[in-house]
């Protein structure tokens, strides 16, 4: 008798211990189907299905509690450590179960999250990239797609700028950002640090400042920070240096920011960075385009001034022999003319403009046309021909760069040059004497010839013997630099030209032109000028 009563623990623990079998022989054939013929035959209406992860889970839990009652419980029953096995198994089982399905919503909701803020971050970009087709705009449109899509009370960009930090923006619009922040504050220090990841600065429930920084400086900055109602700092980088900072108020509610809102800022942080460097090269590539356009438009007027001067005309006088080189490239910077005057007499033309473009090109054109027309009526006084064309360049009233001039005039038989020299680089004359030769110079006469001075020039006056040479070059000549960046200098000029023999003009300028193109090399030559005048025997 008492041995039955001691096994009836075990024969009430069976049907519990076998209803728990069929009830996991139910959940592993639940996704099969067995059809019994009478013939005795039978067959699988679906393919074979392997058991779900979580049901091994959950029975290799139940298998794990299970074995570790059946070890603790030595020294009970059989019966009592069988009854153990079974409870434990069962409830190893239920805990498993729940635990894996906790875990699956759990894992499933993080999963839609994410896919939501990544939506948003996606929307965030595409109307941050279609509203902004200048910085200005970048900067509010950064600022309103942070307060549409975080749901955040304000947000204000701050920006590089020589005086530090500045604010470019903040939504609401009526919201003040206050001063600028320098670059040695503690605020752009701690986000030089931090490429791309949010900075908390304050809790937004208890609106206590958080330990991110310490010290009498950071209390400075903490104030600033909670006067603007900033919760976060958002820092923007371009390779490793700072470019600037968004500051981002607080969520309604004093709702705290969650990891997916850090993941979101900073996927935000990344697009805005990429954006705005994306608007800098789109605006250098536009101011050069710019820039070219102008540089073609320049060349074309150039062209055109260039196509428009009228050349030297021929002259021949029986005791002088000239020749002139002039090549203004893309520019309007020189300009040489010889123009013939009554009495066997010839006047010369060197000017040089300060600038080379637009203006530059339509004043050489009135300075040709206004000596032609006065050269006649004034060859007698040069002083004054002078002086006749700058009242009428100056008459339309527009300021136009200073030219330089040379004028001279030369007259046959007198072998006398009269001439002035309008701050031009000083003519050379090379003379043989009974020492050798020597070079001198002919001297200013008054100054630059420009809109704003009225001072009047002074003619003078220099005898030209047999075997002289008069050589002018415009400032380009000897400034121009070979590719070691070494100048011509007026010394190599003077070399070039002393050991002159009795030659044509144009040979002689060729020799000279000849050497400085050969000392300049590959690189490009200036606008240059070179007047030769030559006296004959």
């Amino acid at each position: 008798m008492n041995g039955w009563i001691e096994w009836l623990p075990l024969w009430l623990w069976l049907p519990v211990s076998a209803l728990f079998l069929l009830l996991a022989l139910a959940a592993w054939l639940a996704p099969r189907g067995v059809e019994v013929r009478l013939h005795g035959s039978w067959r699988r209406l679906t393919p074979p299905v392997r058991p779900r992860l979580r049901h091994l889970f959950s029975a290799g839990l139940a298998l794990l509690a299970g074995s570790l009652l059946f070890v603790l419980s030595v020294g009970e029953t059989q019966p009592v450590r069988l009854a153990a096995v079974a409870a434990g198994a069962f409830t190893a089982w239920l805990v498993a179960d729940f635990a894996w399905r906790s875990v699956r919503e759990s894992a499933l909701r993080q999963a839609e999250l994410a896919r939501e803020w990544a939506a948003r971050a996606e929307t965030a970009r595409s109307s941050l990239a279609a509203a902004t087709a200048e910085p200005p705009l970048f900067a509010q449109a950064a600022c309103r797609a942070l307060c549409e899509t975080l749901g955040c009370s304000r947000a204000a960009l701050f920006l590089s700028a020589e005086e530090g930090f500045k604010a470019s923006a903040v939504f609401p619009p009526d919201a003040a950002a206050g001063d600028p922040w320098p670059e040695t504050s503690v605020l752009v220090r701690e986000l030089a640090r931090r490429p791309g990841a949010p900075l908390a600065v304050l809790d937004p429930r208890s609106r206590q400042p958080l330990p991110w920084t310490a010290g009498a400086e950071a209390s400075l900055a903490q104030a600033r920070l909670e006067s603007f109602g900033a919760v976060l700092a958002l820092p923007l980088h371009q390779g490793a240096r700072l470019d600037g900072f968004f500051l981002i108020g607080g969520l309604p509610g004093g709702e705290r920011y969650g990891p997916h809102h850090f993941r979101f800022l900073e996927q935000f942080a990344c697009a805005a960075a990429t954006l705005r460097e994306s608007l800098a090269h789109a605006g250098r590539l536009a101011e050069e385009a710019a820039a070219e356009a102008r540089r073609q438009a320049r060349r074309a007027t150039v062209r055109l001034a260039l196509n428009a001067l009228e050349p030297p005309e021929e002259i021949s006088l029986p005791d002088l022999d000239s020749a002139g080189i002039v090549s203004n490239q893309d520019e309007c910077r020189v300009l040489l003319d010889v123009i013939p005057l009554p009495g066997r007499a010839a006047a010369f033309v060197a000017a040089e403009f300060d600038a080379g473009f637009e203006e530059a090109a339509i004043r050489m054109l009135q300075l040709q046309a206004l000596l032609r027309t006065r050269a006649r009526a004034y060859h007698e006084d040069l002083a004054e021909l002078a002086e006749s064309t700058r009242r009428a360049m100056q008459s339309p009233g527009g300021d136009w760069p200073a030219a330089r001039l040379f004028l001279a005039r030369y007259r046959s038989g007198a072998r006398r040059l009269q001439y002035i020299n309008a701050g031009f680089l000083p003519p050379f004359l090379f003379r043989r004497t009974a020492l050798g030769a020597e070079a001198l110079r002919l001297r200013h006469t008054g100054p630059p010839f420009d809109a704003r001075s009225n001072l009047r020039c002074e003619e003078a006056e220099v005898e030209l013997a047999p075997g002289d040479l008069l050589l002018a070059v415009s400032s380009g000549v000897p400034a121009a630099c070979n590719a070691a960046g070494e100048a011509w200098g007026e010394v190599r000029l003077i070399e070039a030209m002393a050991g002159w023999q009795p030659a044509p003009a144009r040979a002689l300028l060729e020799q000279a032109a000849a050497s400085w193109r050969g000392f300049l090399g590959g690189v490009p030559h200036p606008p240059h000028l070179f007047l030769l005048l030559r006296p004959k025997p």
